[in-house]
């Protein structure tokens, strides 16, 4: 429900809200450090360079 005298919504409330309502879509929270695409893509490349010796 919005403010009554702004019209403005309390985006935190909302976020609560839709956080308690579907626990599923949140994932828990973890203390790693988030993969970037540069480390997957040099993960891969490295897999690559096993599997296929080069000559």
């Amino acid at each position: 429900m919005a403010d009554v005298v702004t019209g403005n919504y309390d985006l935190h409330a909302i976020d609560l809200y839709v956080d308690r309502r579907n626990p599923d879509l949140i994932a828990p929270n973890s203390q790693s450090e988030a993969e970037t695409d540069n480390d997957l893509f040099m993960a891969r490349i490295a897999a690559i360079g096993r599997t296929s010796p080069r000559t």
